[in-house]
């Protein structure tokens, strides 16, 4: 294998391959494809993503507020309207929103899942 490789670097041929594959290329804006995709060909497409992205949060949010006065529309005592107590509230009704789905999930996962014995029916 080396004999080859003395072989091409004396003809010339190696420092062909070398150049070829390995000399960086300056690349000039007129020697550009006009086909290649450019950067800033995906602004349209992220900023599209950017805005439905911040409208799904913010409908979430809104969503989860209107529940939030609904679940406390009976408390109309001075702690909720006081600031502090109302954003505590807040975040405990989200908390236990959170809390409630997980176990949803939790339960649907557990009862999907059945272990089969040899010589019996399934059991949980």
């Amino acid at each position: 294998m080396s004999t080859a490789i003395l072989k091409l670097s004396d003809n010339g041929e190696l420092q062909k391959i070398h150049d070829y594959w390995l000399k960086r290329k300056t690349c000039n804006p007129q020697n550009l494809d006009p086909e290649q995709i450019q950067l800033k060909s995906f602004c349209g497409p992220f900023l599209i993503f950017g805005v439905v992205c911040a409208l799904a949060l913010l409908t979430y949010f809104c969503m989860i507020l209107h529940n939030f006065r609904k679940h406390y529309s009976d408390l109309q005592d001075q702690t909720l309207r006081s600031g502090s107590h109302a954003v505590r509230r807040f975040l405990l009704f989200v908390d236990e929103k959170e809390m409630a789905s997980k176990n949803k999930l939790k339960r649907k996962r557990e009862g999907s899942i059945y272990k089969v014995k040899p010589n019996s029916s399934r059991v949980r």
